[in-house]
C-alpha cells in the first residue's frame, strides 16, 4: 500500500505566507491524520493574452498571475482526530482534567486519566481564524507538497453505515513543493476505534419526534472567512485570512418514521433544545469510554419533505435544521472526551 502521510501542524503566531513560512511557529501538539483522502489544489489563475492583435492566428503562451490554495481532508472520527480538527476549527478548547468529580455533557463522571475539551460558539472573537500547516507527503512519488496558512471554512461531520466521517475544508494562503522532510509518522493506537453511528443517541430532541434512522444525523459547522490580497504585496499568492461571517451549525437528521410533531416544528420554527451523543466502544480507564457531544440549546427546523406517499406503509422524512441564539449565548456546544490532555 501506499506510504504517504499527512500532518497537521497548530499555527500559533497568525496565518503563515508566502513571506512569512520560514519563520512560522507551532503549537506542540501535531498531528499525523490517518486521511481517506487530501486534495491539494493550487487553483492557479493565469493571464490569457489571446484578445490582443499581434498579427498571429494561434494562442499566445499563458502567464501565472495568482494562486487560491486548497487541501481538502477527509477521515474517520477517531477521538483525537476530531480534537484536533475541531481545534483548528475553533481555536483551543476549554480543557479539564477528569479527578472522579466533573461531569461530561451527558452526566458521566470523568476519571482521572481522561479530560473533556469544550468548544463554545461564537468560537472566539478574534477577527483572524485558527490556522494550520498541513503537509501532504506523496512519498511513492517523491512529492511533498506544503501548505500554509490554512484556514477551515467548514468542518462536516456525517456518518455512513459504519462510522463517522469528518470532512475539513481546508483554504489557505501558500502551497508550495518542499524536498522530503524525512519524517516517521506515528498515530493513534489503532486499538482505539472511530466513532460509529450506531454510538449515536439523540440523548435531548424535540418531543415526540419520530424514529432516527441509524446513521441519519449530519452536522456542518461553519466559520466563514476571507483570503485577502494585501497593496504591495507582490506575491501570487494571498497574504491574510480575514473572518467574514457568523460561525454557523447546521445539519439534517433523516426521520424512519414522518411525525406531526417534526411537521409542526417546521411550519412552526419551534426552537428545542438538542444533545446528540456518542459513546465510543473503546474504554479510557476504568468503564469509561470516549465520547462526543453536541449540544444546541436551540435548535430549530429549516426545512424537510417527508417521503413522497405510496403504496408502502413505512414512511420517513428528512429534516435539515439550524443552532440559533435566543439571547443567552452559546449556540452550540461541541465536547470531546478522550485521553489528550492538551491540545495547546
Amino acid at each position: 500500500m501506499a506510504t504517504g502521510y499527512v500532518l497537521l501542524k497548530r499555527e500559533t503566531n497568525g496565518p503563515l505566507n508566502e513571506s512569512t513560512a520560514a519563520g512560522g511557529t507551532y503549537g506542540t501538539k501535531t498531528l499525523y491524520v490517518p486521511a481517506t483522502n487530501i486534495a491539494p489544489d493550487i487553483s492557479p489563475t493565469q493571464l490569457s493574452r489571446d484578445d490582443e492583435i499581434r498579427n498571429a492566428n494561434e494562442p499566445a503562451p499563458i502567464i501565472p498571475d495568482k494562486f487560491d490554495p486548497k487541501m481538502p481532508l477527509a477521515v474517520k472520527g477517531y477521538p483525537d482526530t476530531v480534537g484536533f480538527l475541531c481545534t483548528l476549527a475553533f481555536g483551543l478548547p476549554t480543557t479539564v482534567t477528569g479527578n472522579g468529580t466533573v461531569t461530561d455533557l451527558g452526566g458521566g463522571t470523568v476519571p482521572v486519566g481522561a479530560y473533556t475539551h469544550t468548544w463554545t460558539a461564537p468560537f472566539g472573537t478574534a477577527n483572524i481564524p485558527p490556522s494550520a500547516s498541513v503537509l501532504a507527503a506523496y512519498a511513492d512519488q517523491a512529492v511533498y507538497l506544503q501548505g500554509y496558512g490554512m484556514g477551515m471554512q467548514q468542518l462536516d461531520l456525517g456518518t455512513d453505515d459504519t462510522v463517522m466521517n469528518l470532512s475539513a475544508q481546508f483554504d489557505g494562503l501558500y502551497l508550495t513543493q518542499i524536498a522530503n522532510p524525512s519524517l516517521s509518522p506515528t498515530y493513534e493506537t489503532s486499538t482505539i476505534q472511530p466513532f460509529k453511528p450506531r454510538n449515536a443517541t439523540l440523548t435531548t430532541w424535540l418531543a415526540n419526534t419520530g424514529l432516527t434512522v441509524q446513521g441519519g444525523m449530519s452536522f456542518s459547522f461553519a466559520n466563514p472567512f476571507e483570503k485577502d490580497r494585501t497593496q504591495g504585496v507582490s506575491s501570487m499568492y494571498p497574504d491574510a485570512l480575514f473572518k467574514t461571517d457568523l460561525p454557523t451549525t447546521t445539519g439534517s437528521i433523516n426521520k424512519l418514521l414522518f411525525d406531526v410533531d417534526d411537521w409542526n416544528a417546521l411550519v412552526a420554527s419551534t426552537g428545542f433544545a438538542a444533545l446528540v451523543s456518542w459513546v465510543n466502544d473503546t474504554i479510557i480507564t476504568g468503564s469509561y469510554h470516549y465520547k462526543f457531544f453536541v449540544q444546541c440549546p436551540n435548535l430549530q427546523y429549516t426545512g424537510g419533505t417527508p417521503d413522497p406517499l405510496t403504496n408502502v406503509r413505512r414512511l420517513g422524512a428528512n429534516f435539515n435544521f439550524k443552532a440559533t441564539d435566543t439571547g443567552s449565548g452559546g449556540s452550540t456546544k461541541i465536547q470531546l472526551c478522550n485521553a489528550t490532555s492538551s491540545y495547546a
